[in-house]
């Protein structure tokens, strides 16, 4: 149960116009009382009843911007956005007998060069780091989902050859004010296990960069169960690894937080492979019919999304896939090559789409298959 949001004033701005308009009248013994739209009256009510609600939707903030600052001075402080990170790999059109250029914070896009790039000459492709321009989600971006084409004078492409991650929003308000309800009833002692969960999932960059989950009794070699251990299973959201430094110091601070009793150890959640070729009745042959069944199937099983260890349905895939635009029936659909349902092989294994084969068929039968995930293309 969160905090109820407190309200000093829940009056609207049609409530407070017609309150403003009856005192006038009364105070004035009906002599002012012309309520047509447009009267000299109603438009000074209008504006000052204007200023009213604007002071009013302030004064309403104030109970969570209190809360917000008391407990950003307990050490209890939002989770801010940040900027996502990668690198383009720039080809040229031609080979050219001069190095090439590309200056340090040259924007590509919705990106930005955070490095100096130099193709030597005789060269035909270098790789430059980048940055977002905004903060967020939005900037993170699959390996090959960007393609800016010939941005300038002798550039044949620019694109992401690898993923662009990093990239997070700002806590939710409603999910800070969760979390510190919960830092104010444990008293910064882990004790339940969403307790353990929310603290891993902030350590590792929070809701919207990491995944935890905790499992009681769990100890270090992720089989064996003992009394007074709790082991969590951190995934990022990007399908990243966290570094074996990264769980180690989340580790470190949670087991900082236990009571004395007891043992917490911090691991990184694994992944199984997924291929899937499925072979759909659609309503065209366009190649974004194919994009967002991709799309669809990506975050049907994403950490986060989906429940770690469980098993992978047959009738779910073919459900997430049907729902898609376009997508009339679903002939046949084959999981790492079987037309069985997929058991993950541990209980701390997330299913991750590797590749997807889908051919597409139209209602007079012709037919193109395209891949997404490793390897994209398509061939008809």
């Amino acid at each position: 149960m969160t905090i109820p949001k407190l309200v000093l004033d829940p009056r609207n701005d049609e409530e407070l116009l017609a309150q403003a308009y009856l005192r006038v009248s009364n105070a004035s013994a009906g002599t002012l009382n012309a309520n047509q739209p447009g009267s000299a009256l109603m438009a000074l009510l209008e504006g000052q009843t204007y200023l009213t609600a604007e002071l009013l939707w302030y004064v309403n903030l104030l109970p969570e911007a209190l809360a917000i600052e008391v407990m950003r001075l307990t050490g209890v402080e939002r989770v801010l956005s940040t900027v996502a990170t990668g690198s383009f790999l720039i080809t040229l059109s031609t080979v050219l007998g001069t190095p090439f250029v590309i200056s340090e914070g040259t924007v590509l896009g919705s990106y930005v060069t955070t490095e100096t790039m130099v193709i030597s000459a005789g060269g035909v492709s270098a790789s430059v780091a980048i940055a977002a321009l905004q903060p967020g989600s939005q900037g993170n971006a699959v390996a090959y989902s960007i393609n800016l084409g010939a941005v300038t004078t002798y550039v044949q492409a620019v694109f992401n050859d690898e993923a662009i991650t990093g990239g997070s929003d700002l806590e939710t308000l409603e999910d800070y004010l969760v979390r510190v309800q919960a830092s104010l009833r444990i008293r910064d002692t882990l004790v339940t296990e969403e307790d353990y969960t929310s603290a891993a999932t902030t350590l590792a960059g929070g809701t919207g960069i990491a995944v935890s989950t905790c499992f009681p009794l769990i100890a270090a070699n992720r089989s064996t169960k003992e009394v007074g251990n709790a082991h969590v299973f951190v995934a990022y959201k990007d399908l990243s690894v966290p570094s074996e430094t990264s769980l180690y110091n989340i580790q470190t601070l949670l087991q900082e937080r236990c009571y004395i009793a007891s043992s917490v150890w911090v691991s990184a959640a694994t992944y199984l492979a997924i291929e899937l070729d499925i072979v759909v009745q659609t309503t065209s042959l366009e190649a974004s019919i194919a994009d967002n069944v991709y799309t669809a199937l990506k975050a049907y099983i994403a950490p986060g999304e989906y429940e770690i260890g469980s098993t992978l349905a047959i009738n779910e895939l073919e459900y997430i896939t049907r729902t898609v635009t376009g997508v009339n029936r679903v002939t046949s659909l084959f999981l790492n090559s079987g037309a069985l349902n997929l058991g993950m092989p541990s209980f701390y294994t997330y299913p991750k789409l590797d590749g997807l084969t889908i051919t597409l068929v139209d209602n007079i039968g012709r037919s193109v298959t395209y891949y997404r995930g490793l390897g994209d293309g398509d061939t008809v």
